[in-house]
């Protein structure tokens, strides 16, 4: 009785490393991946946005349409706005050419501000796809990870990983990571803060991402819905842009 007794405590206590080492491999092979694909920096792309700003019981109250490209180029970020619309109480109103004018000063202003750097104070800031996730070496300690149950995600079957702080941050973001079960790329997040920001009461966000030829992988969706309050006003805004036509220089 006292070998059977050790005998099941020891398969007991080795349960636990047995079932988290496929996930294990699964993480290291994910970030194998992630660490794969070819980095790019000249780059615009066609964005459609659709803002909802929300009242109480979270029905739009106001809608702005935006259509517009983006461009990267040089270290440097700016848009071309080609349509705006705002939709209230059944109205619509064109902001483009309001919409066209705020981007043309920001790219000024944003010109003006590199021009006036010293060149010692230029620094190189690469930030990648790959710094929105935890799967590097450097970042696993600091969650903790487990499996759920599979997704379908436009007719595609895709594994899901939910990573959770372990030391909870403002800055730092948790959430549900679903992954090519064949590829190992990621395909989807649906995120939030592990740590509510000062007066934001609740933040979610989403983004889906698609590998393009040159392996390149590029965000194809992102939605967003916040709520925040700052002293008696209540802010709450959904929104949601896709990215589509991309052209790599």
């Amino acid at each position: 009785m006292k070998n059977l007794t050790i005998l099941v405590l020891t398969l007991l206590s080795a349960y636990p490393l047995r079932s988290q080492a496929p996930l294990d491999s699964l993480i290291s092979e994910i970030d194998r991946r992630t660490q794969a694909y070819e980095d790019y920096e000249d780059v615009n792309m066609l964005v459609r946005s659709e803002t909802r700003f929300m009242n109480g019981k979270w029905q739009p109250e106001k809608i702005v349409l935006t259509e517009k490209r983006a461009f990267q180029k040089d270290g440097k970020t700016w848009e071309e706005i080609i349509r705006v619309t705002e939709k209230e109480k059944g109205r619509e109103k064109d902001l483009t050419e309001k919409a066209s004018k705020e981007a043309a000063k920001a790219r000024e202003k944003a010109d003006r501000a590199e021009a006036e750097k010293d060149s010692s104070d230029k620094k190189e800031v690469s930030l990648g796809l790959g710094d929105l996730f935890p799967f590097s070496e450097e970042k696993r300690p600091s969650y903790s990870f487990s499996m759920l149950g599979d997704t379908l995600i436009e007719n595609r079957s895709l594994l899901r990983i939910r990573a959770e702080a372990i030391q909870k941050n403002e800055k730092i973001f948790e959430g549900v990571f679903s992954i090519d079960p064949e590829t190992k790329d990621v395909r989807m997040v649906d995120l939030q803060p592990s740590k509510n920001p000062k007066f934001v009461k609740n933040m979610r966000m989403q983004m889906s991402f698609d590998v393009m030829p040159g392996n390149r992988m590029v965000v194809t969706r992102t939605w967003m819905r916040v709520f925040a309050s700052l002293l008696i006003k209540k802010i709450r805004i959904e929104a949601e842009e896709k990215y589509s036509d991309y052209v790599f220089e």
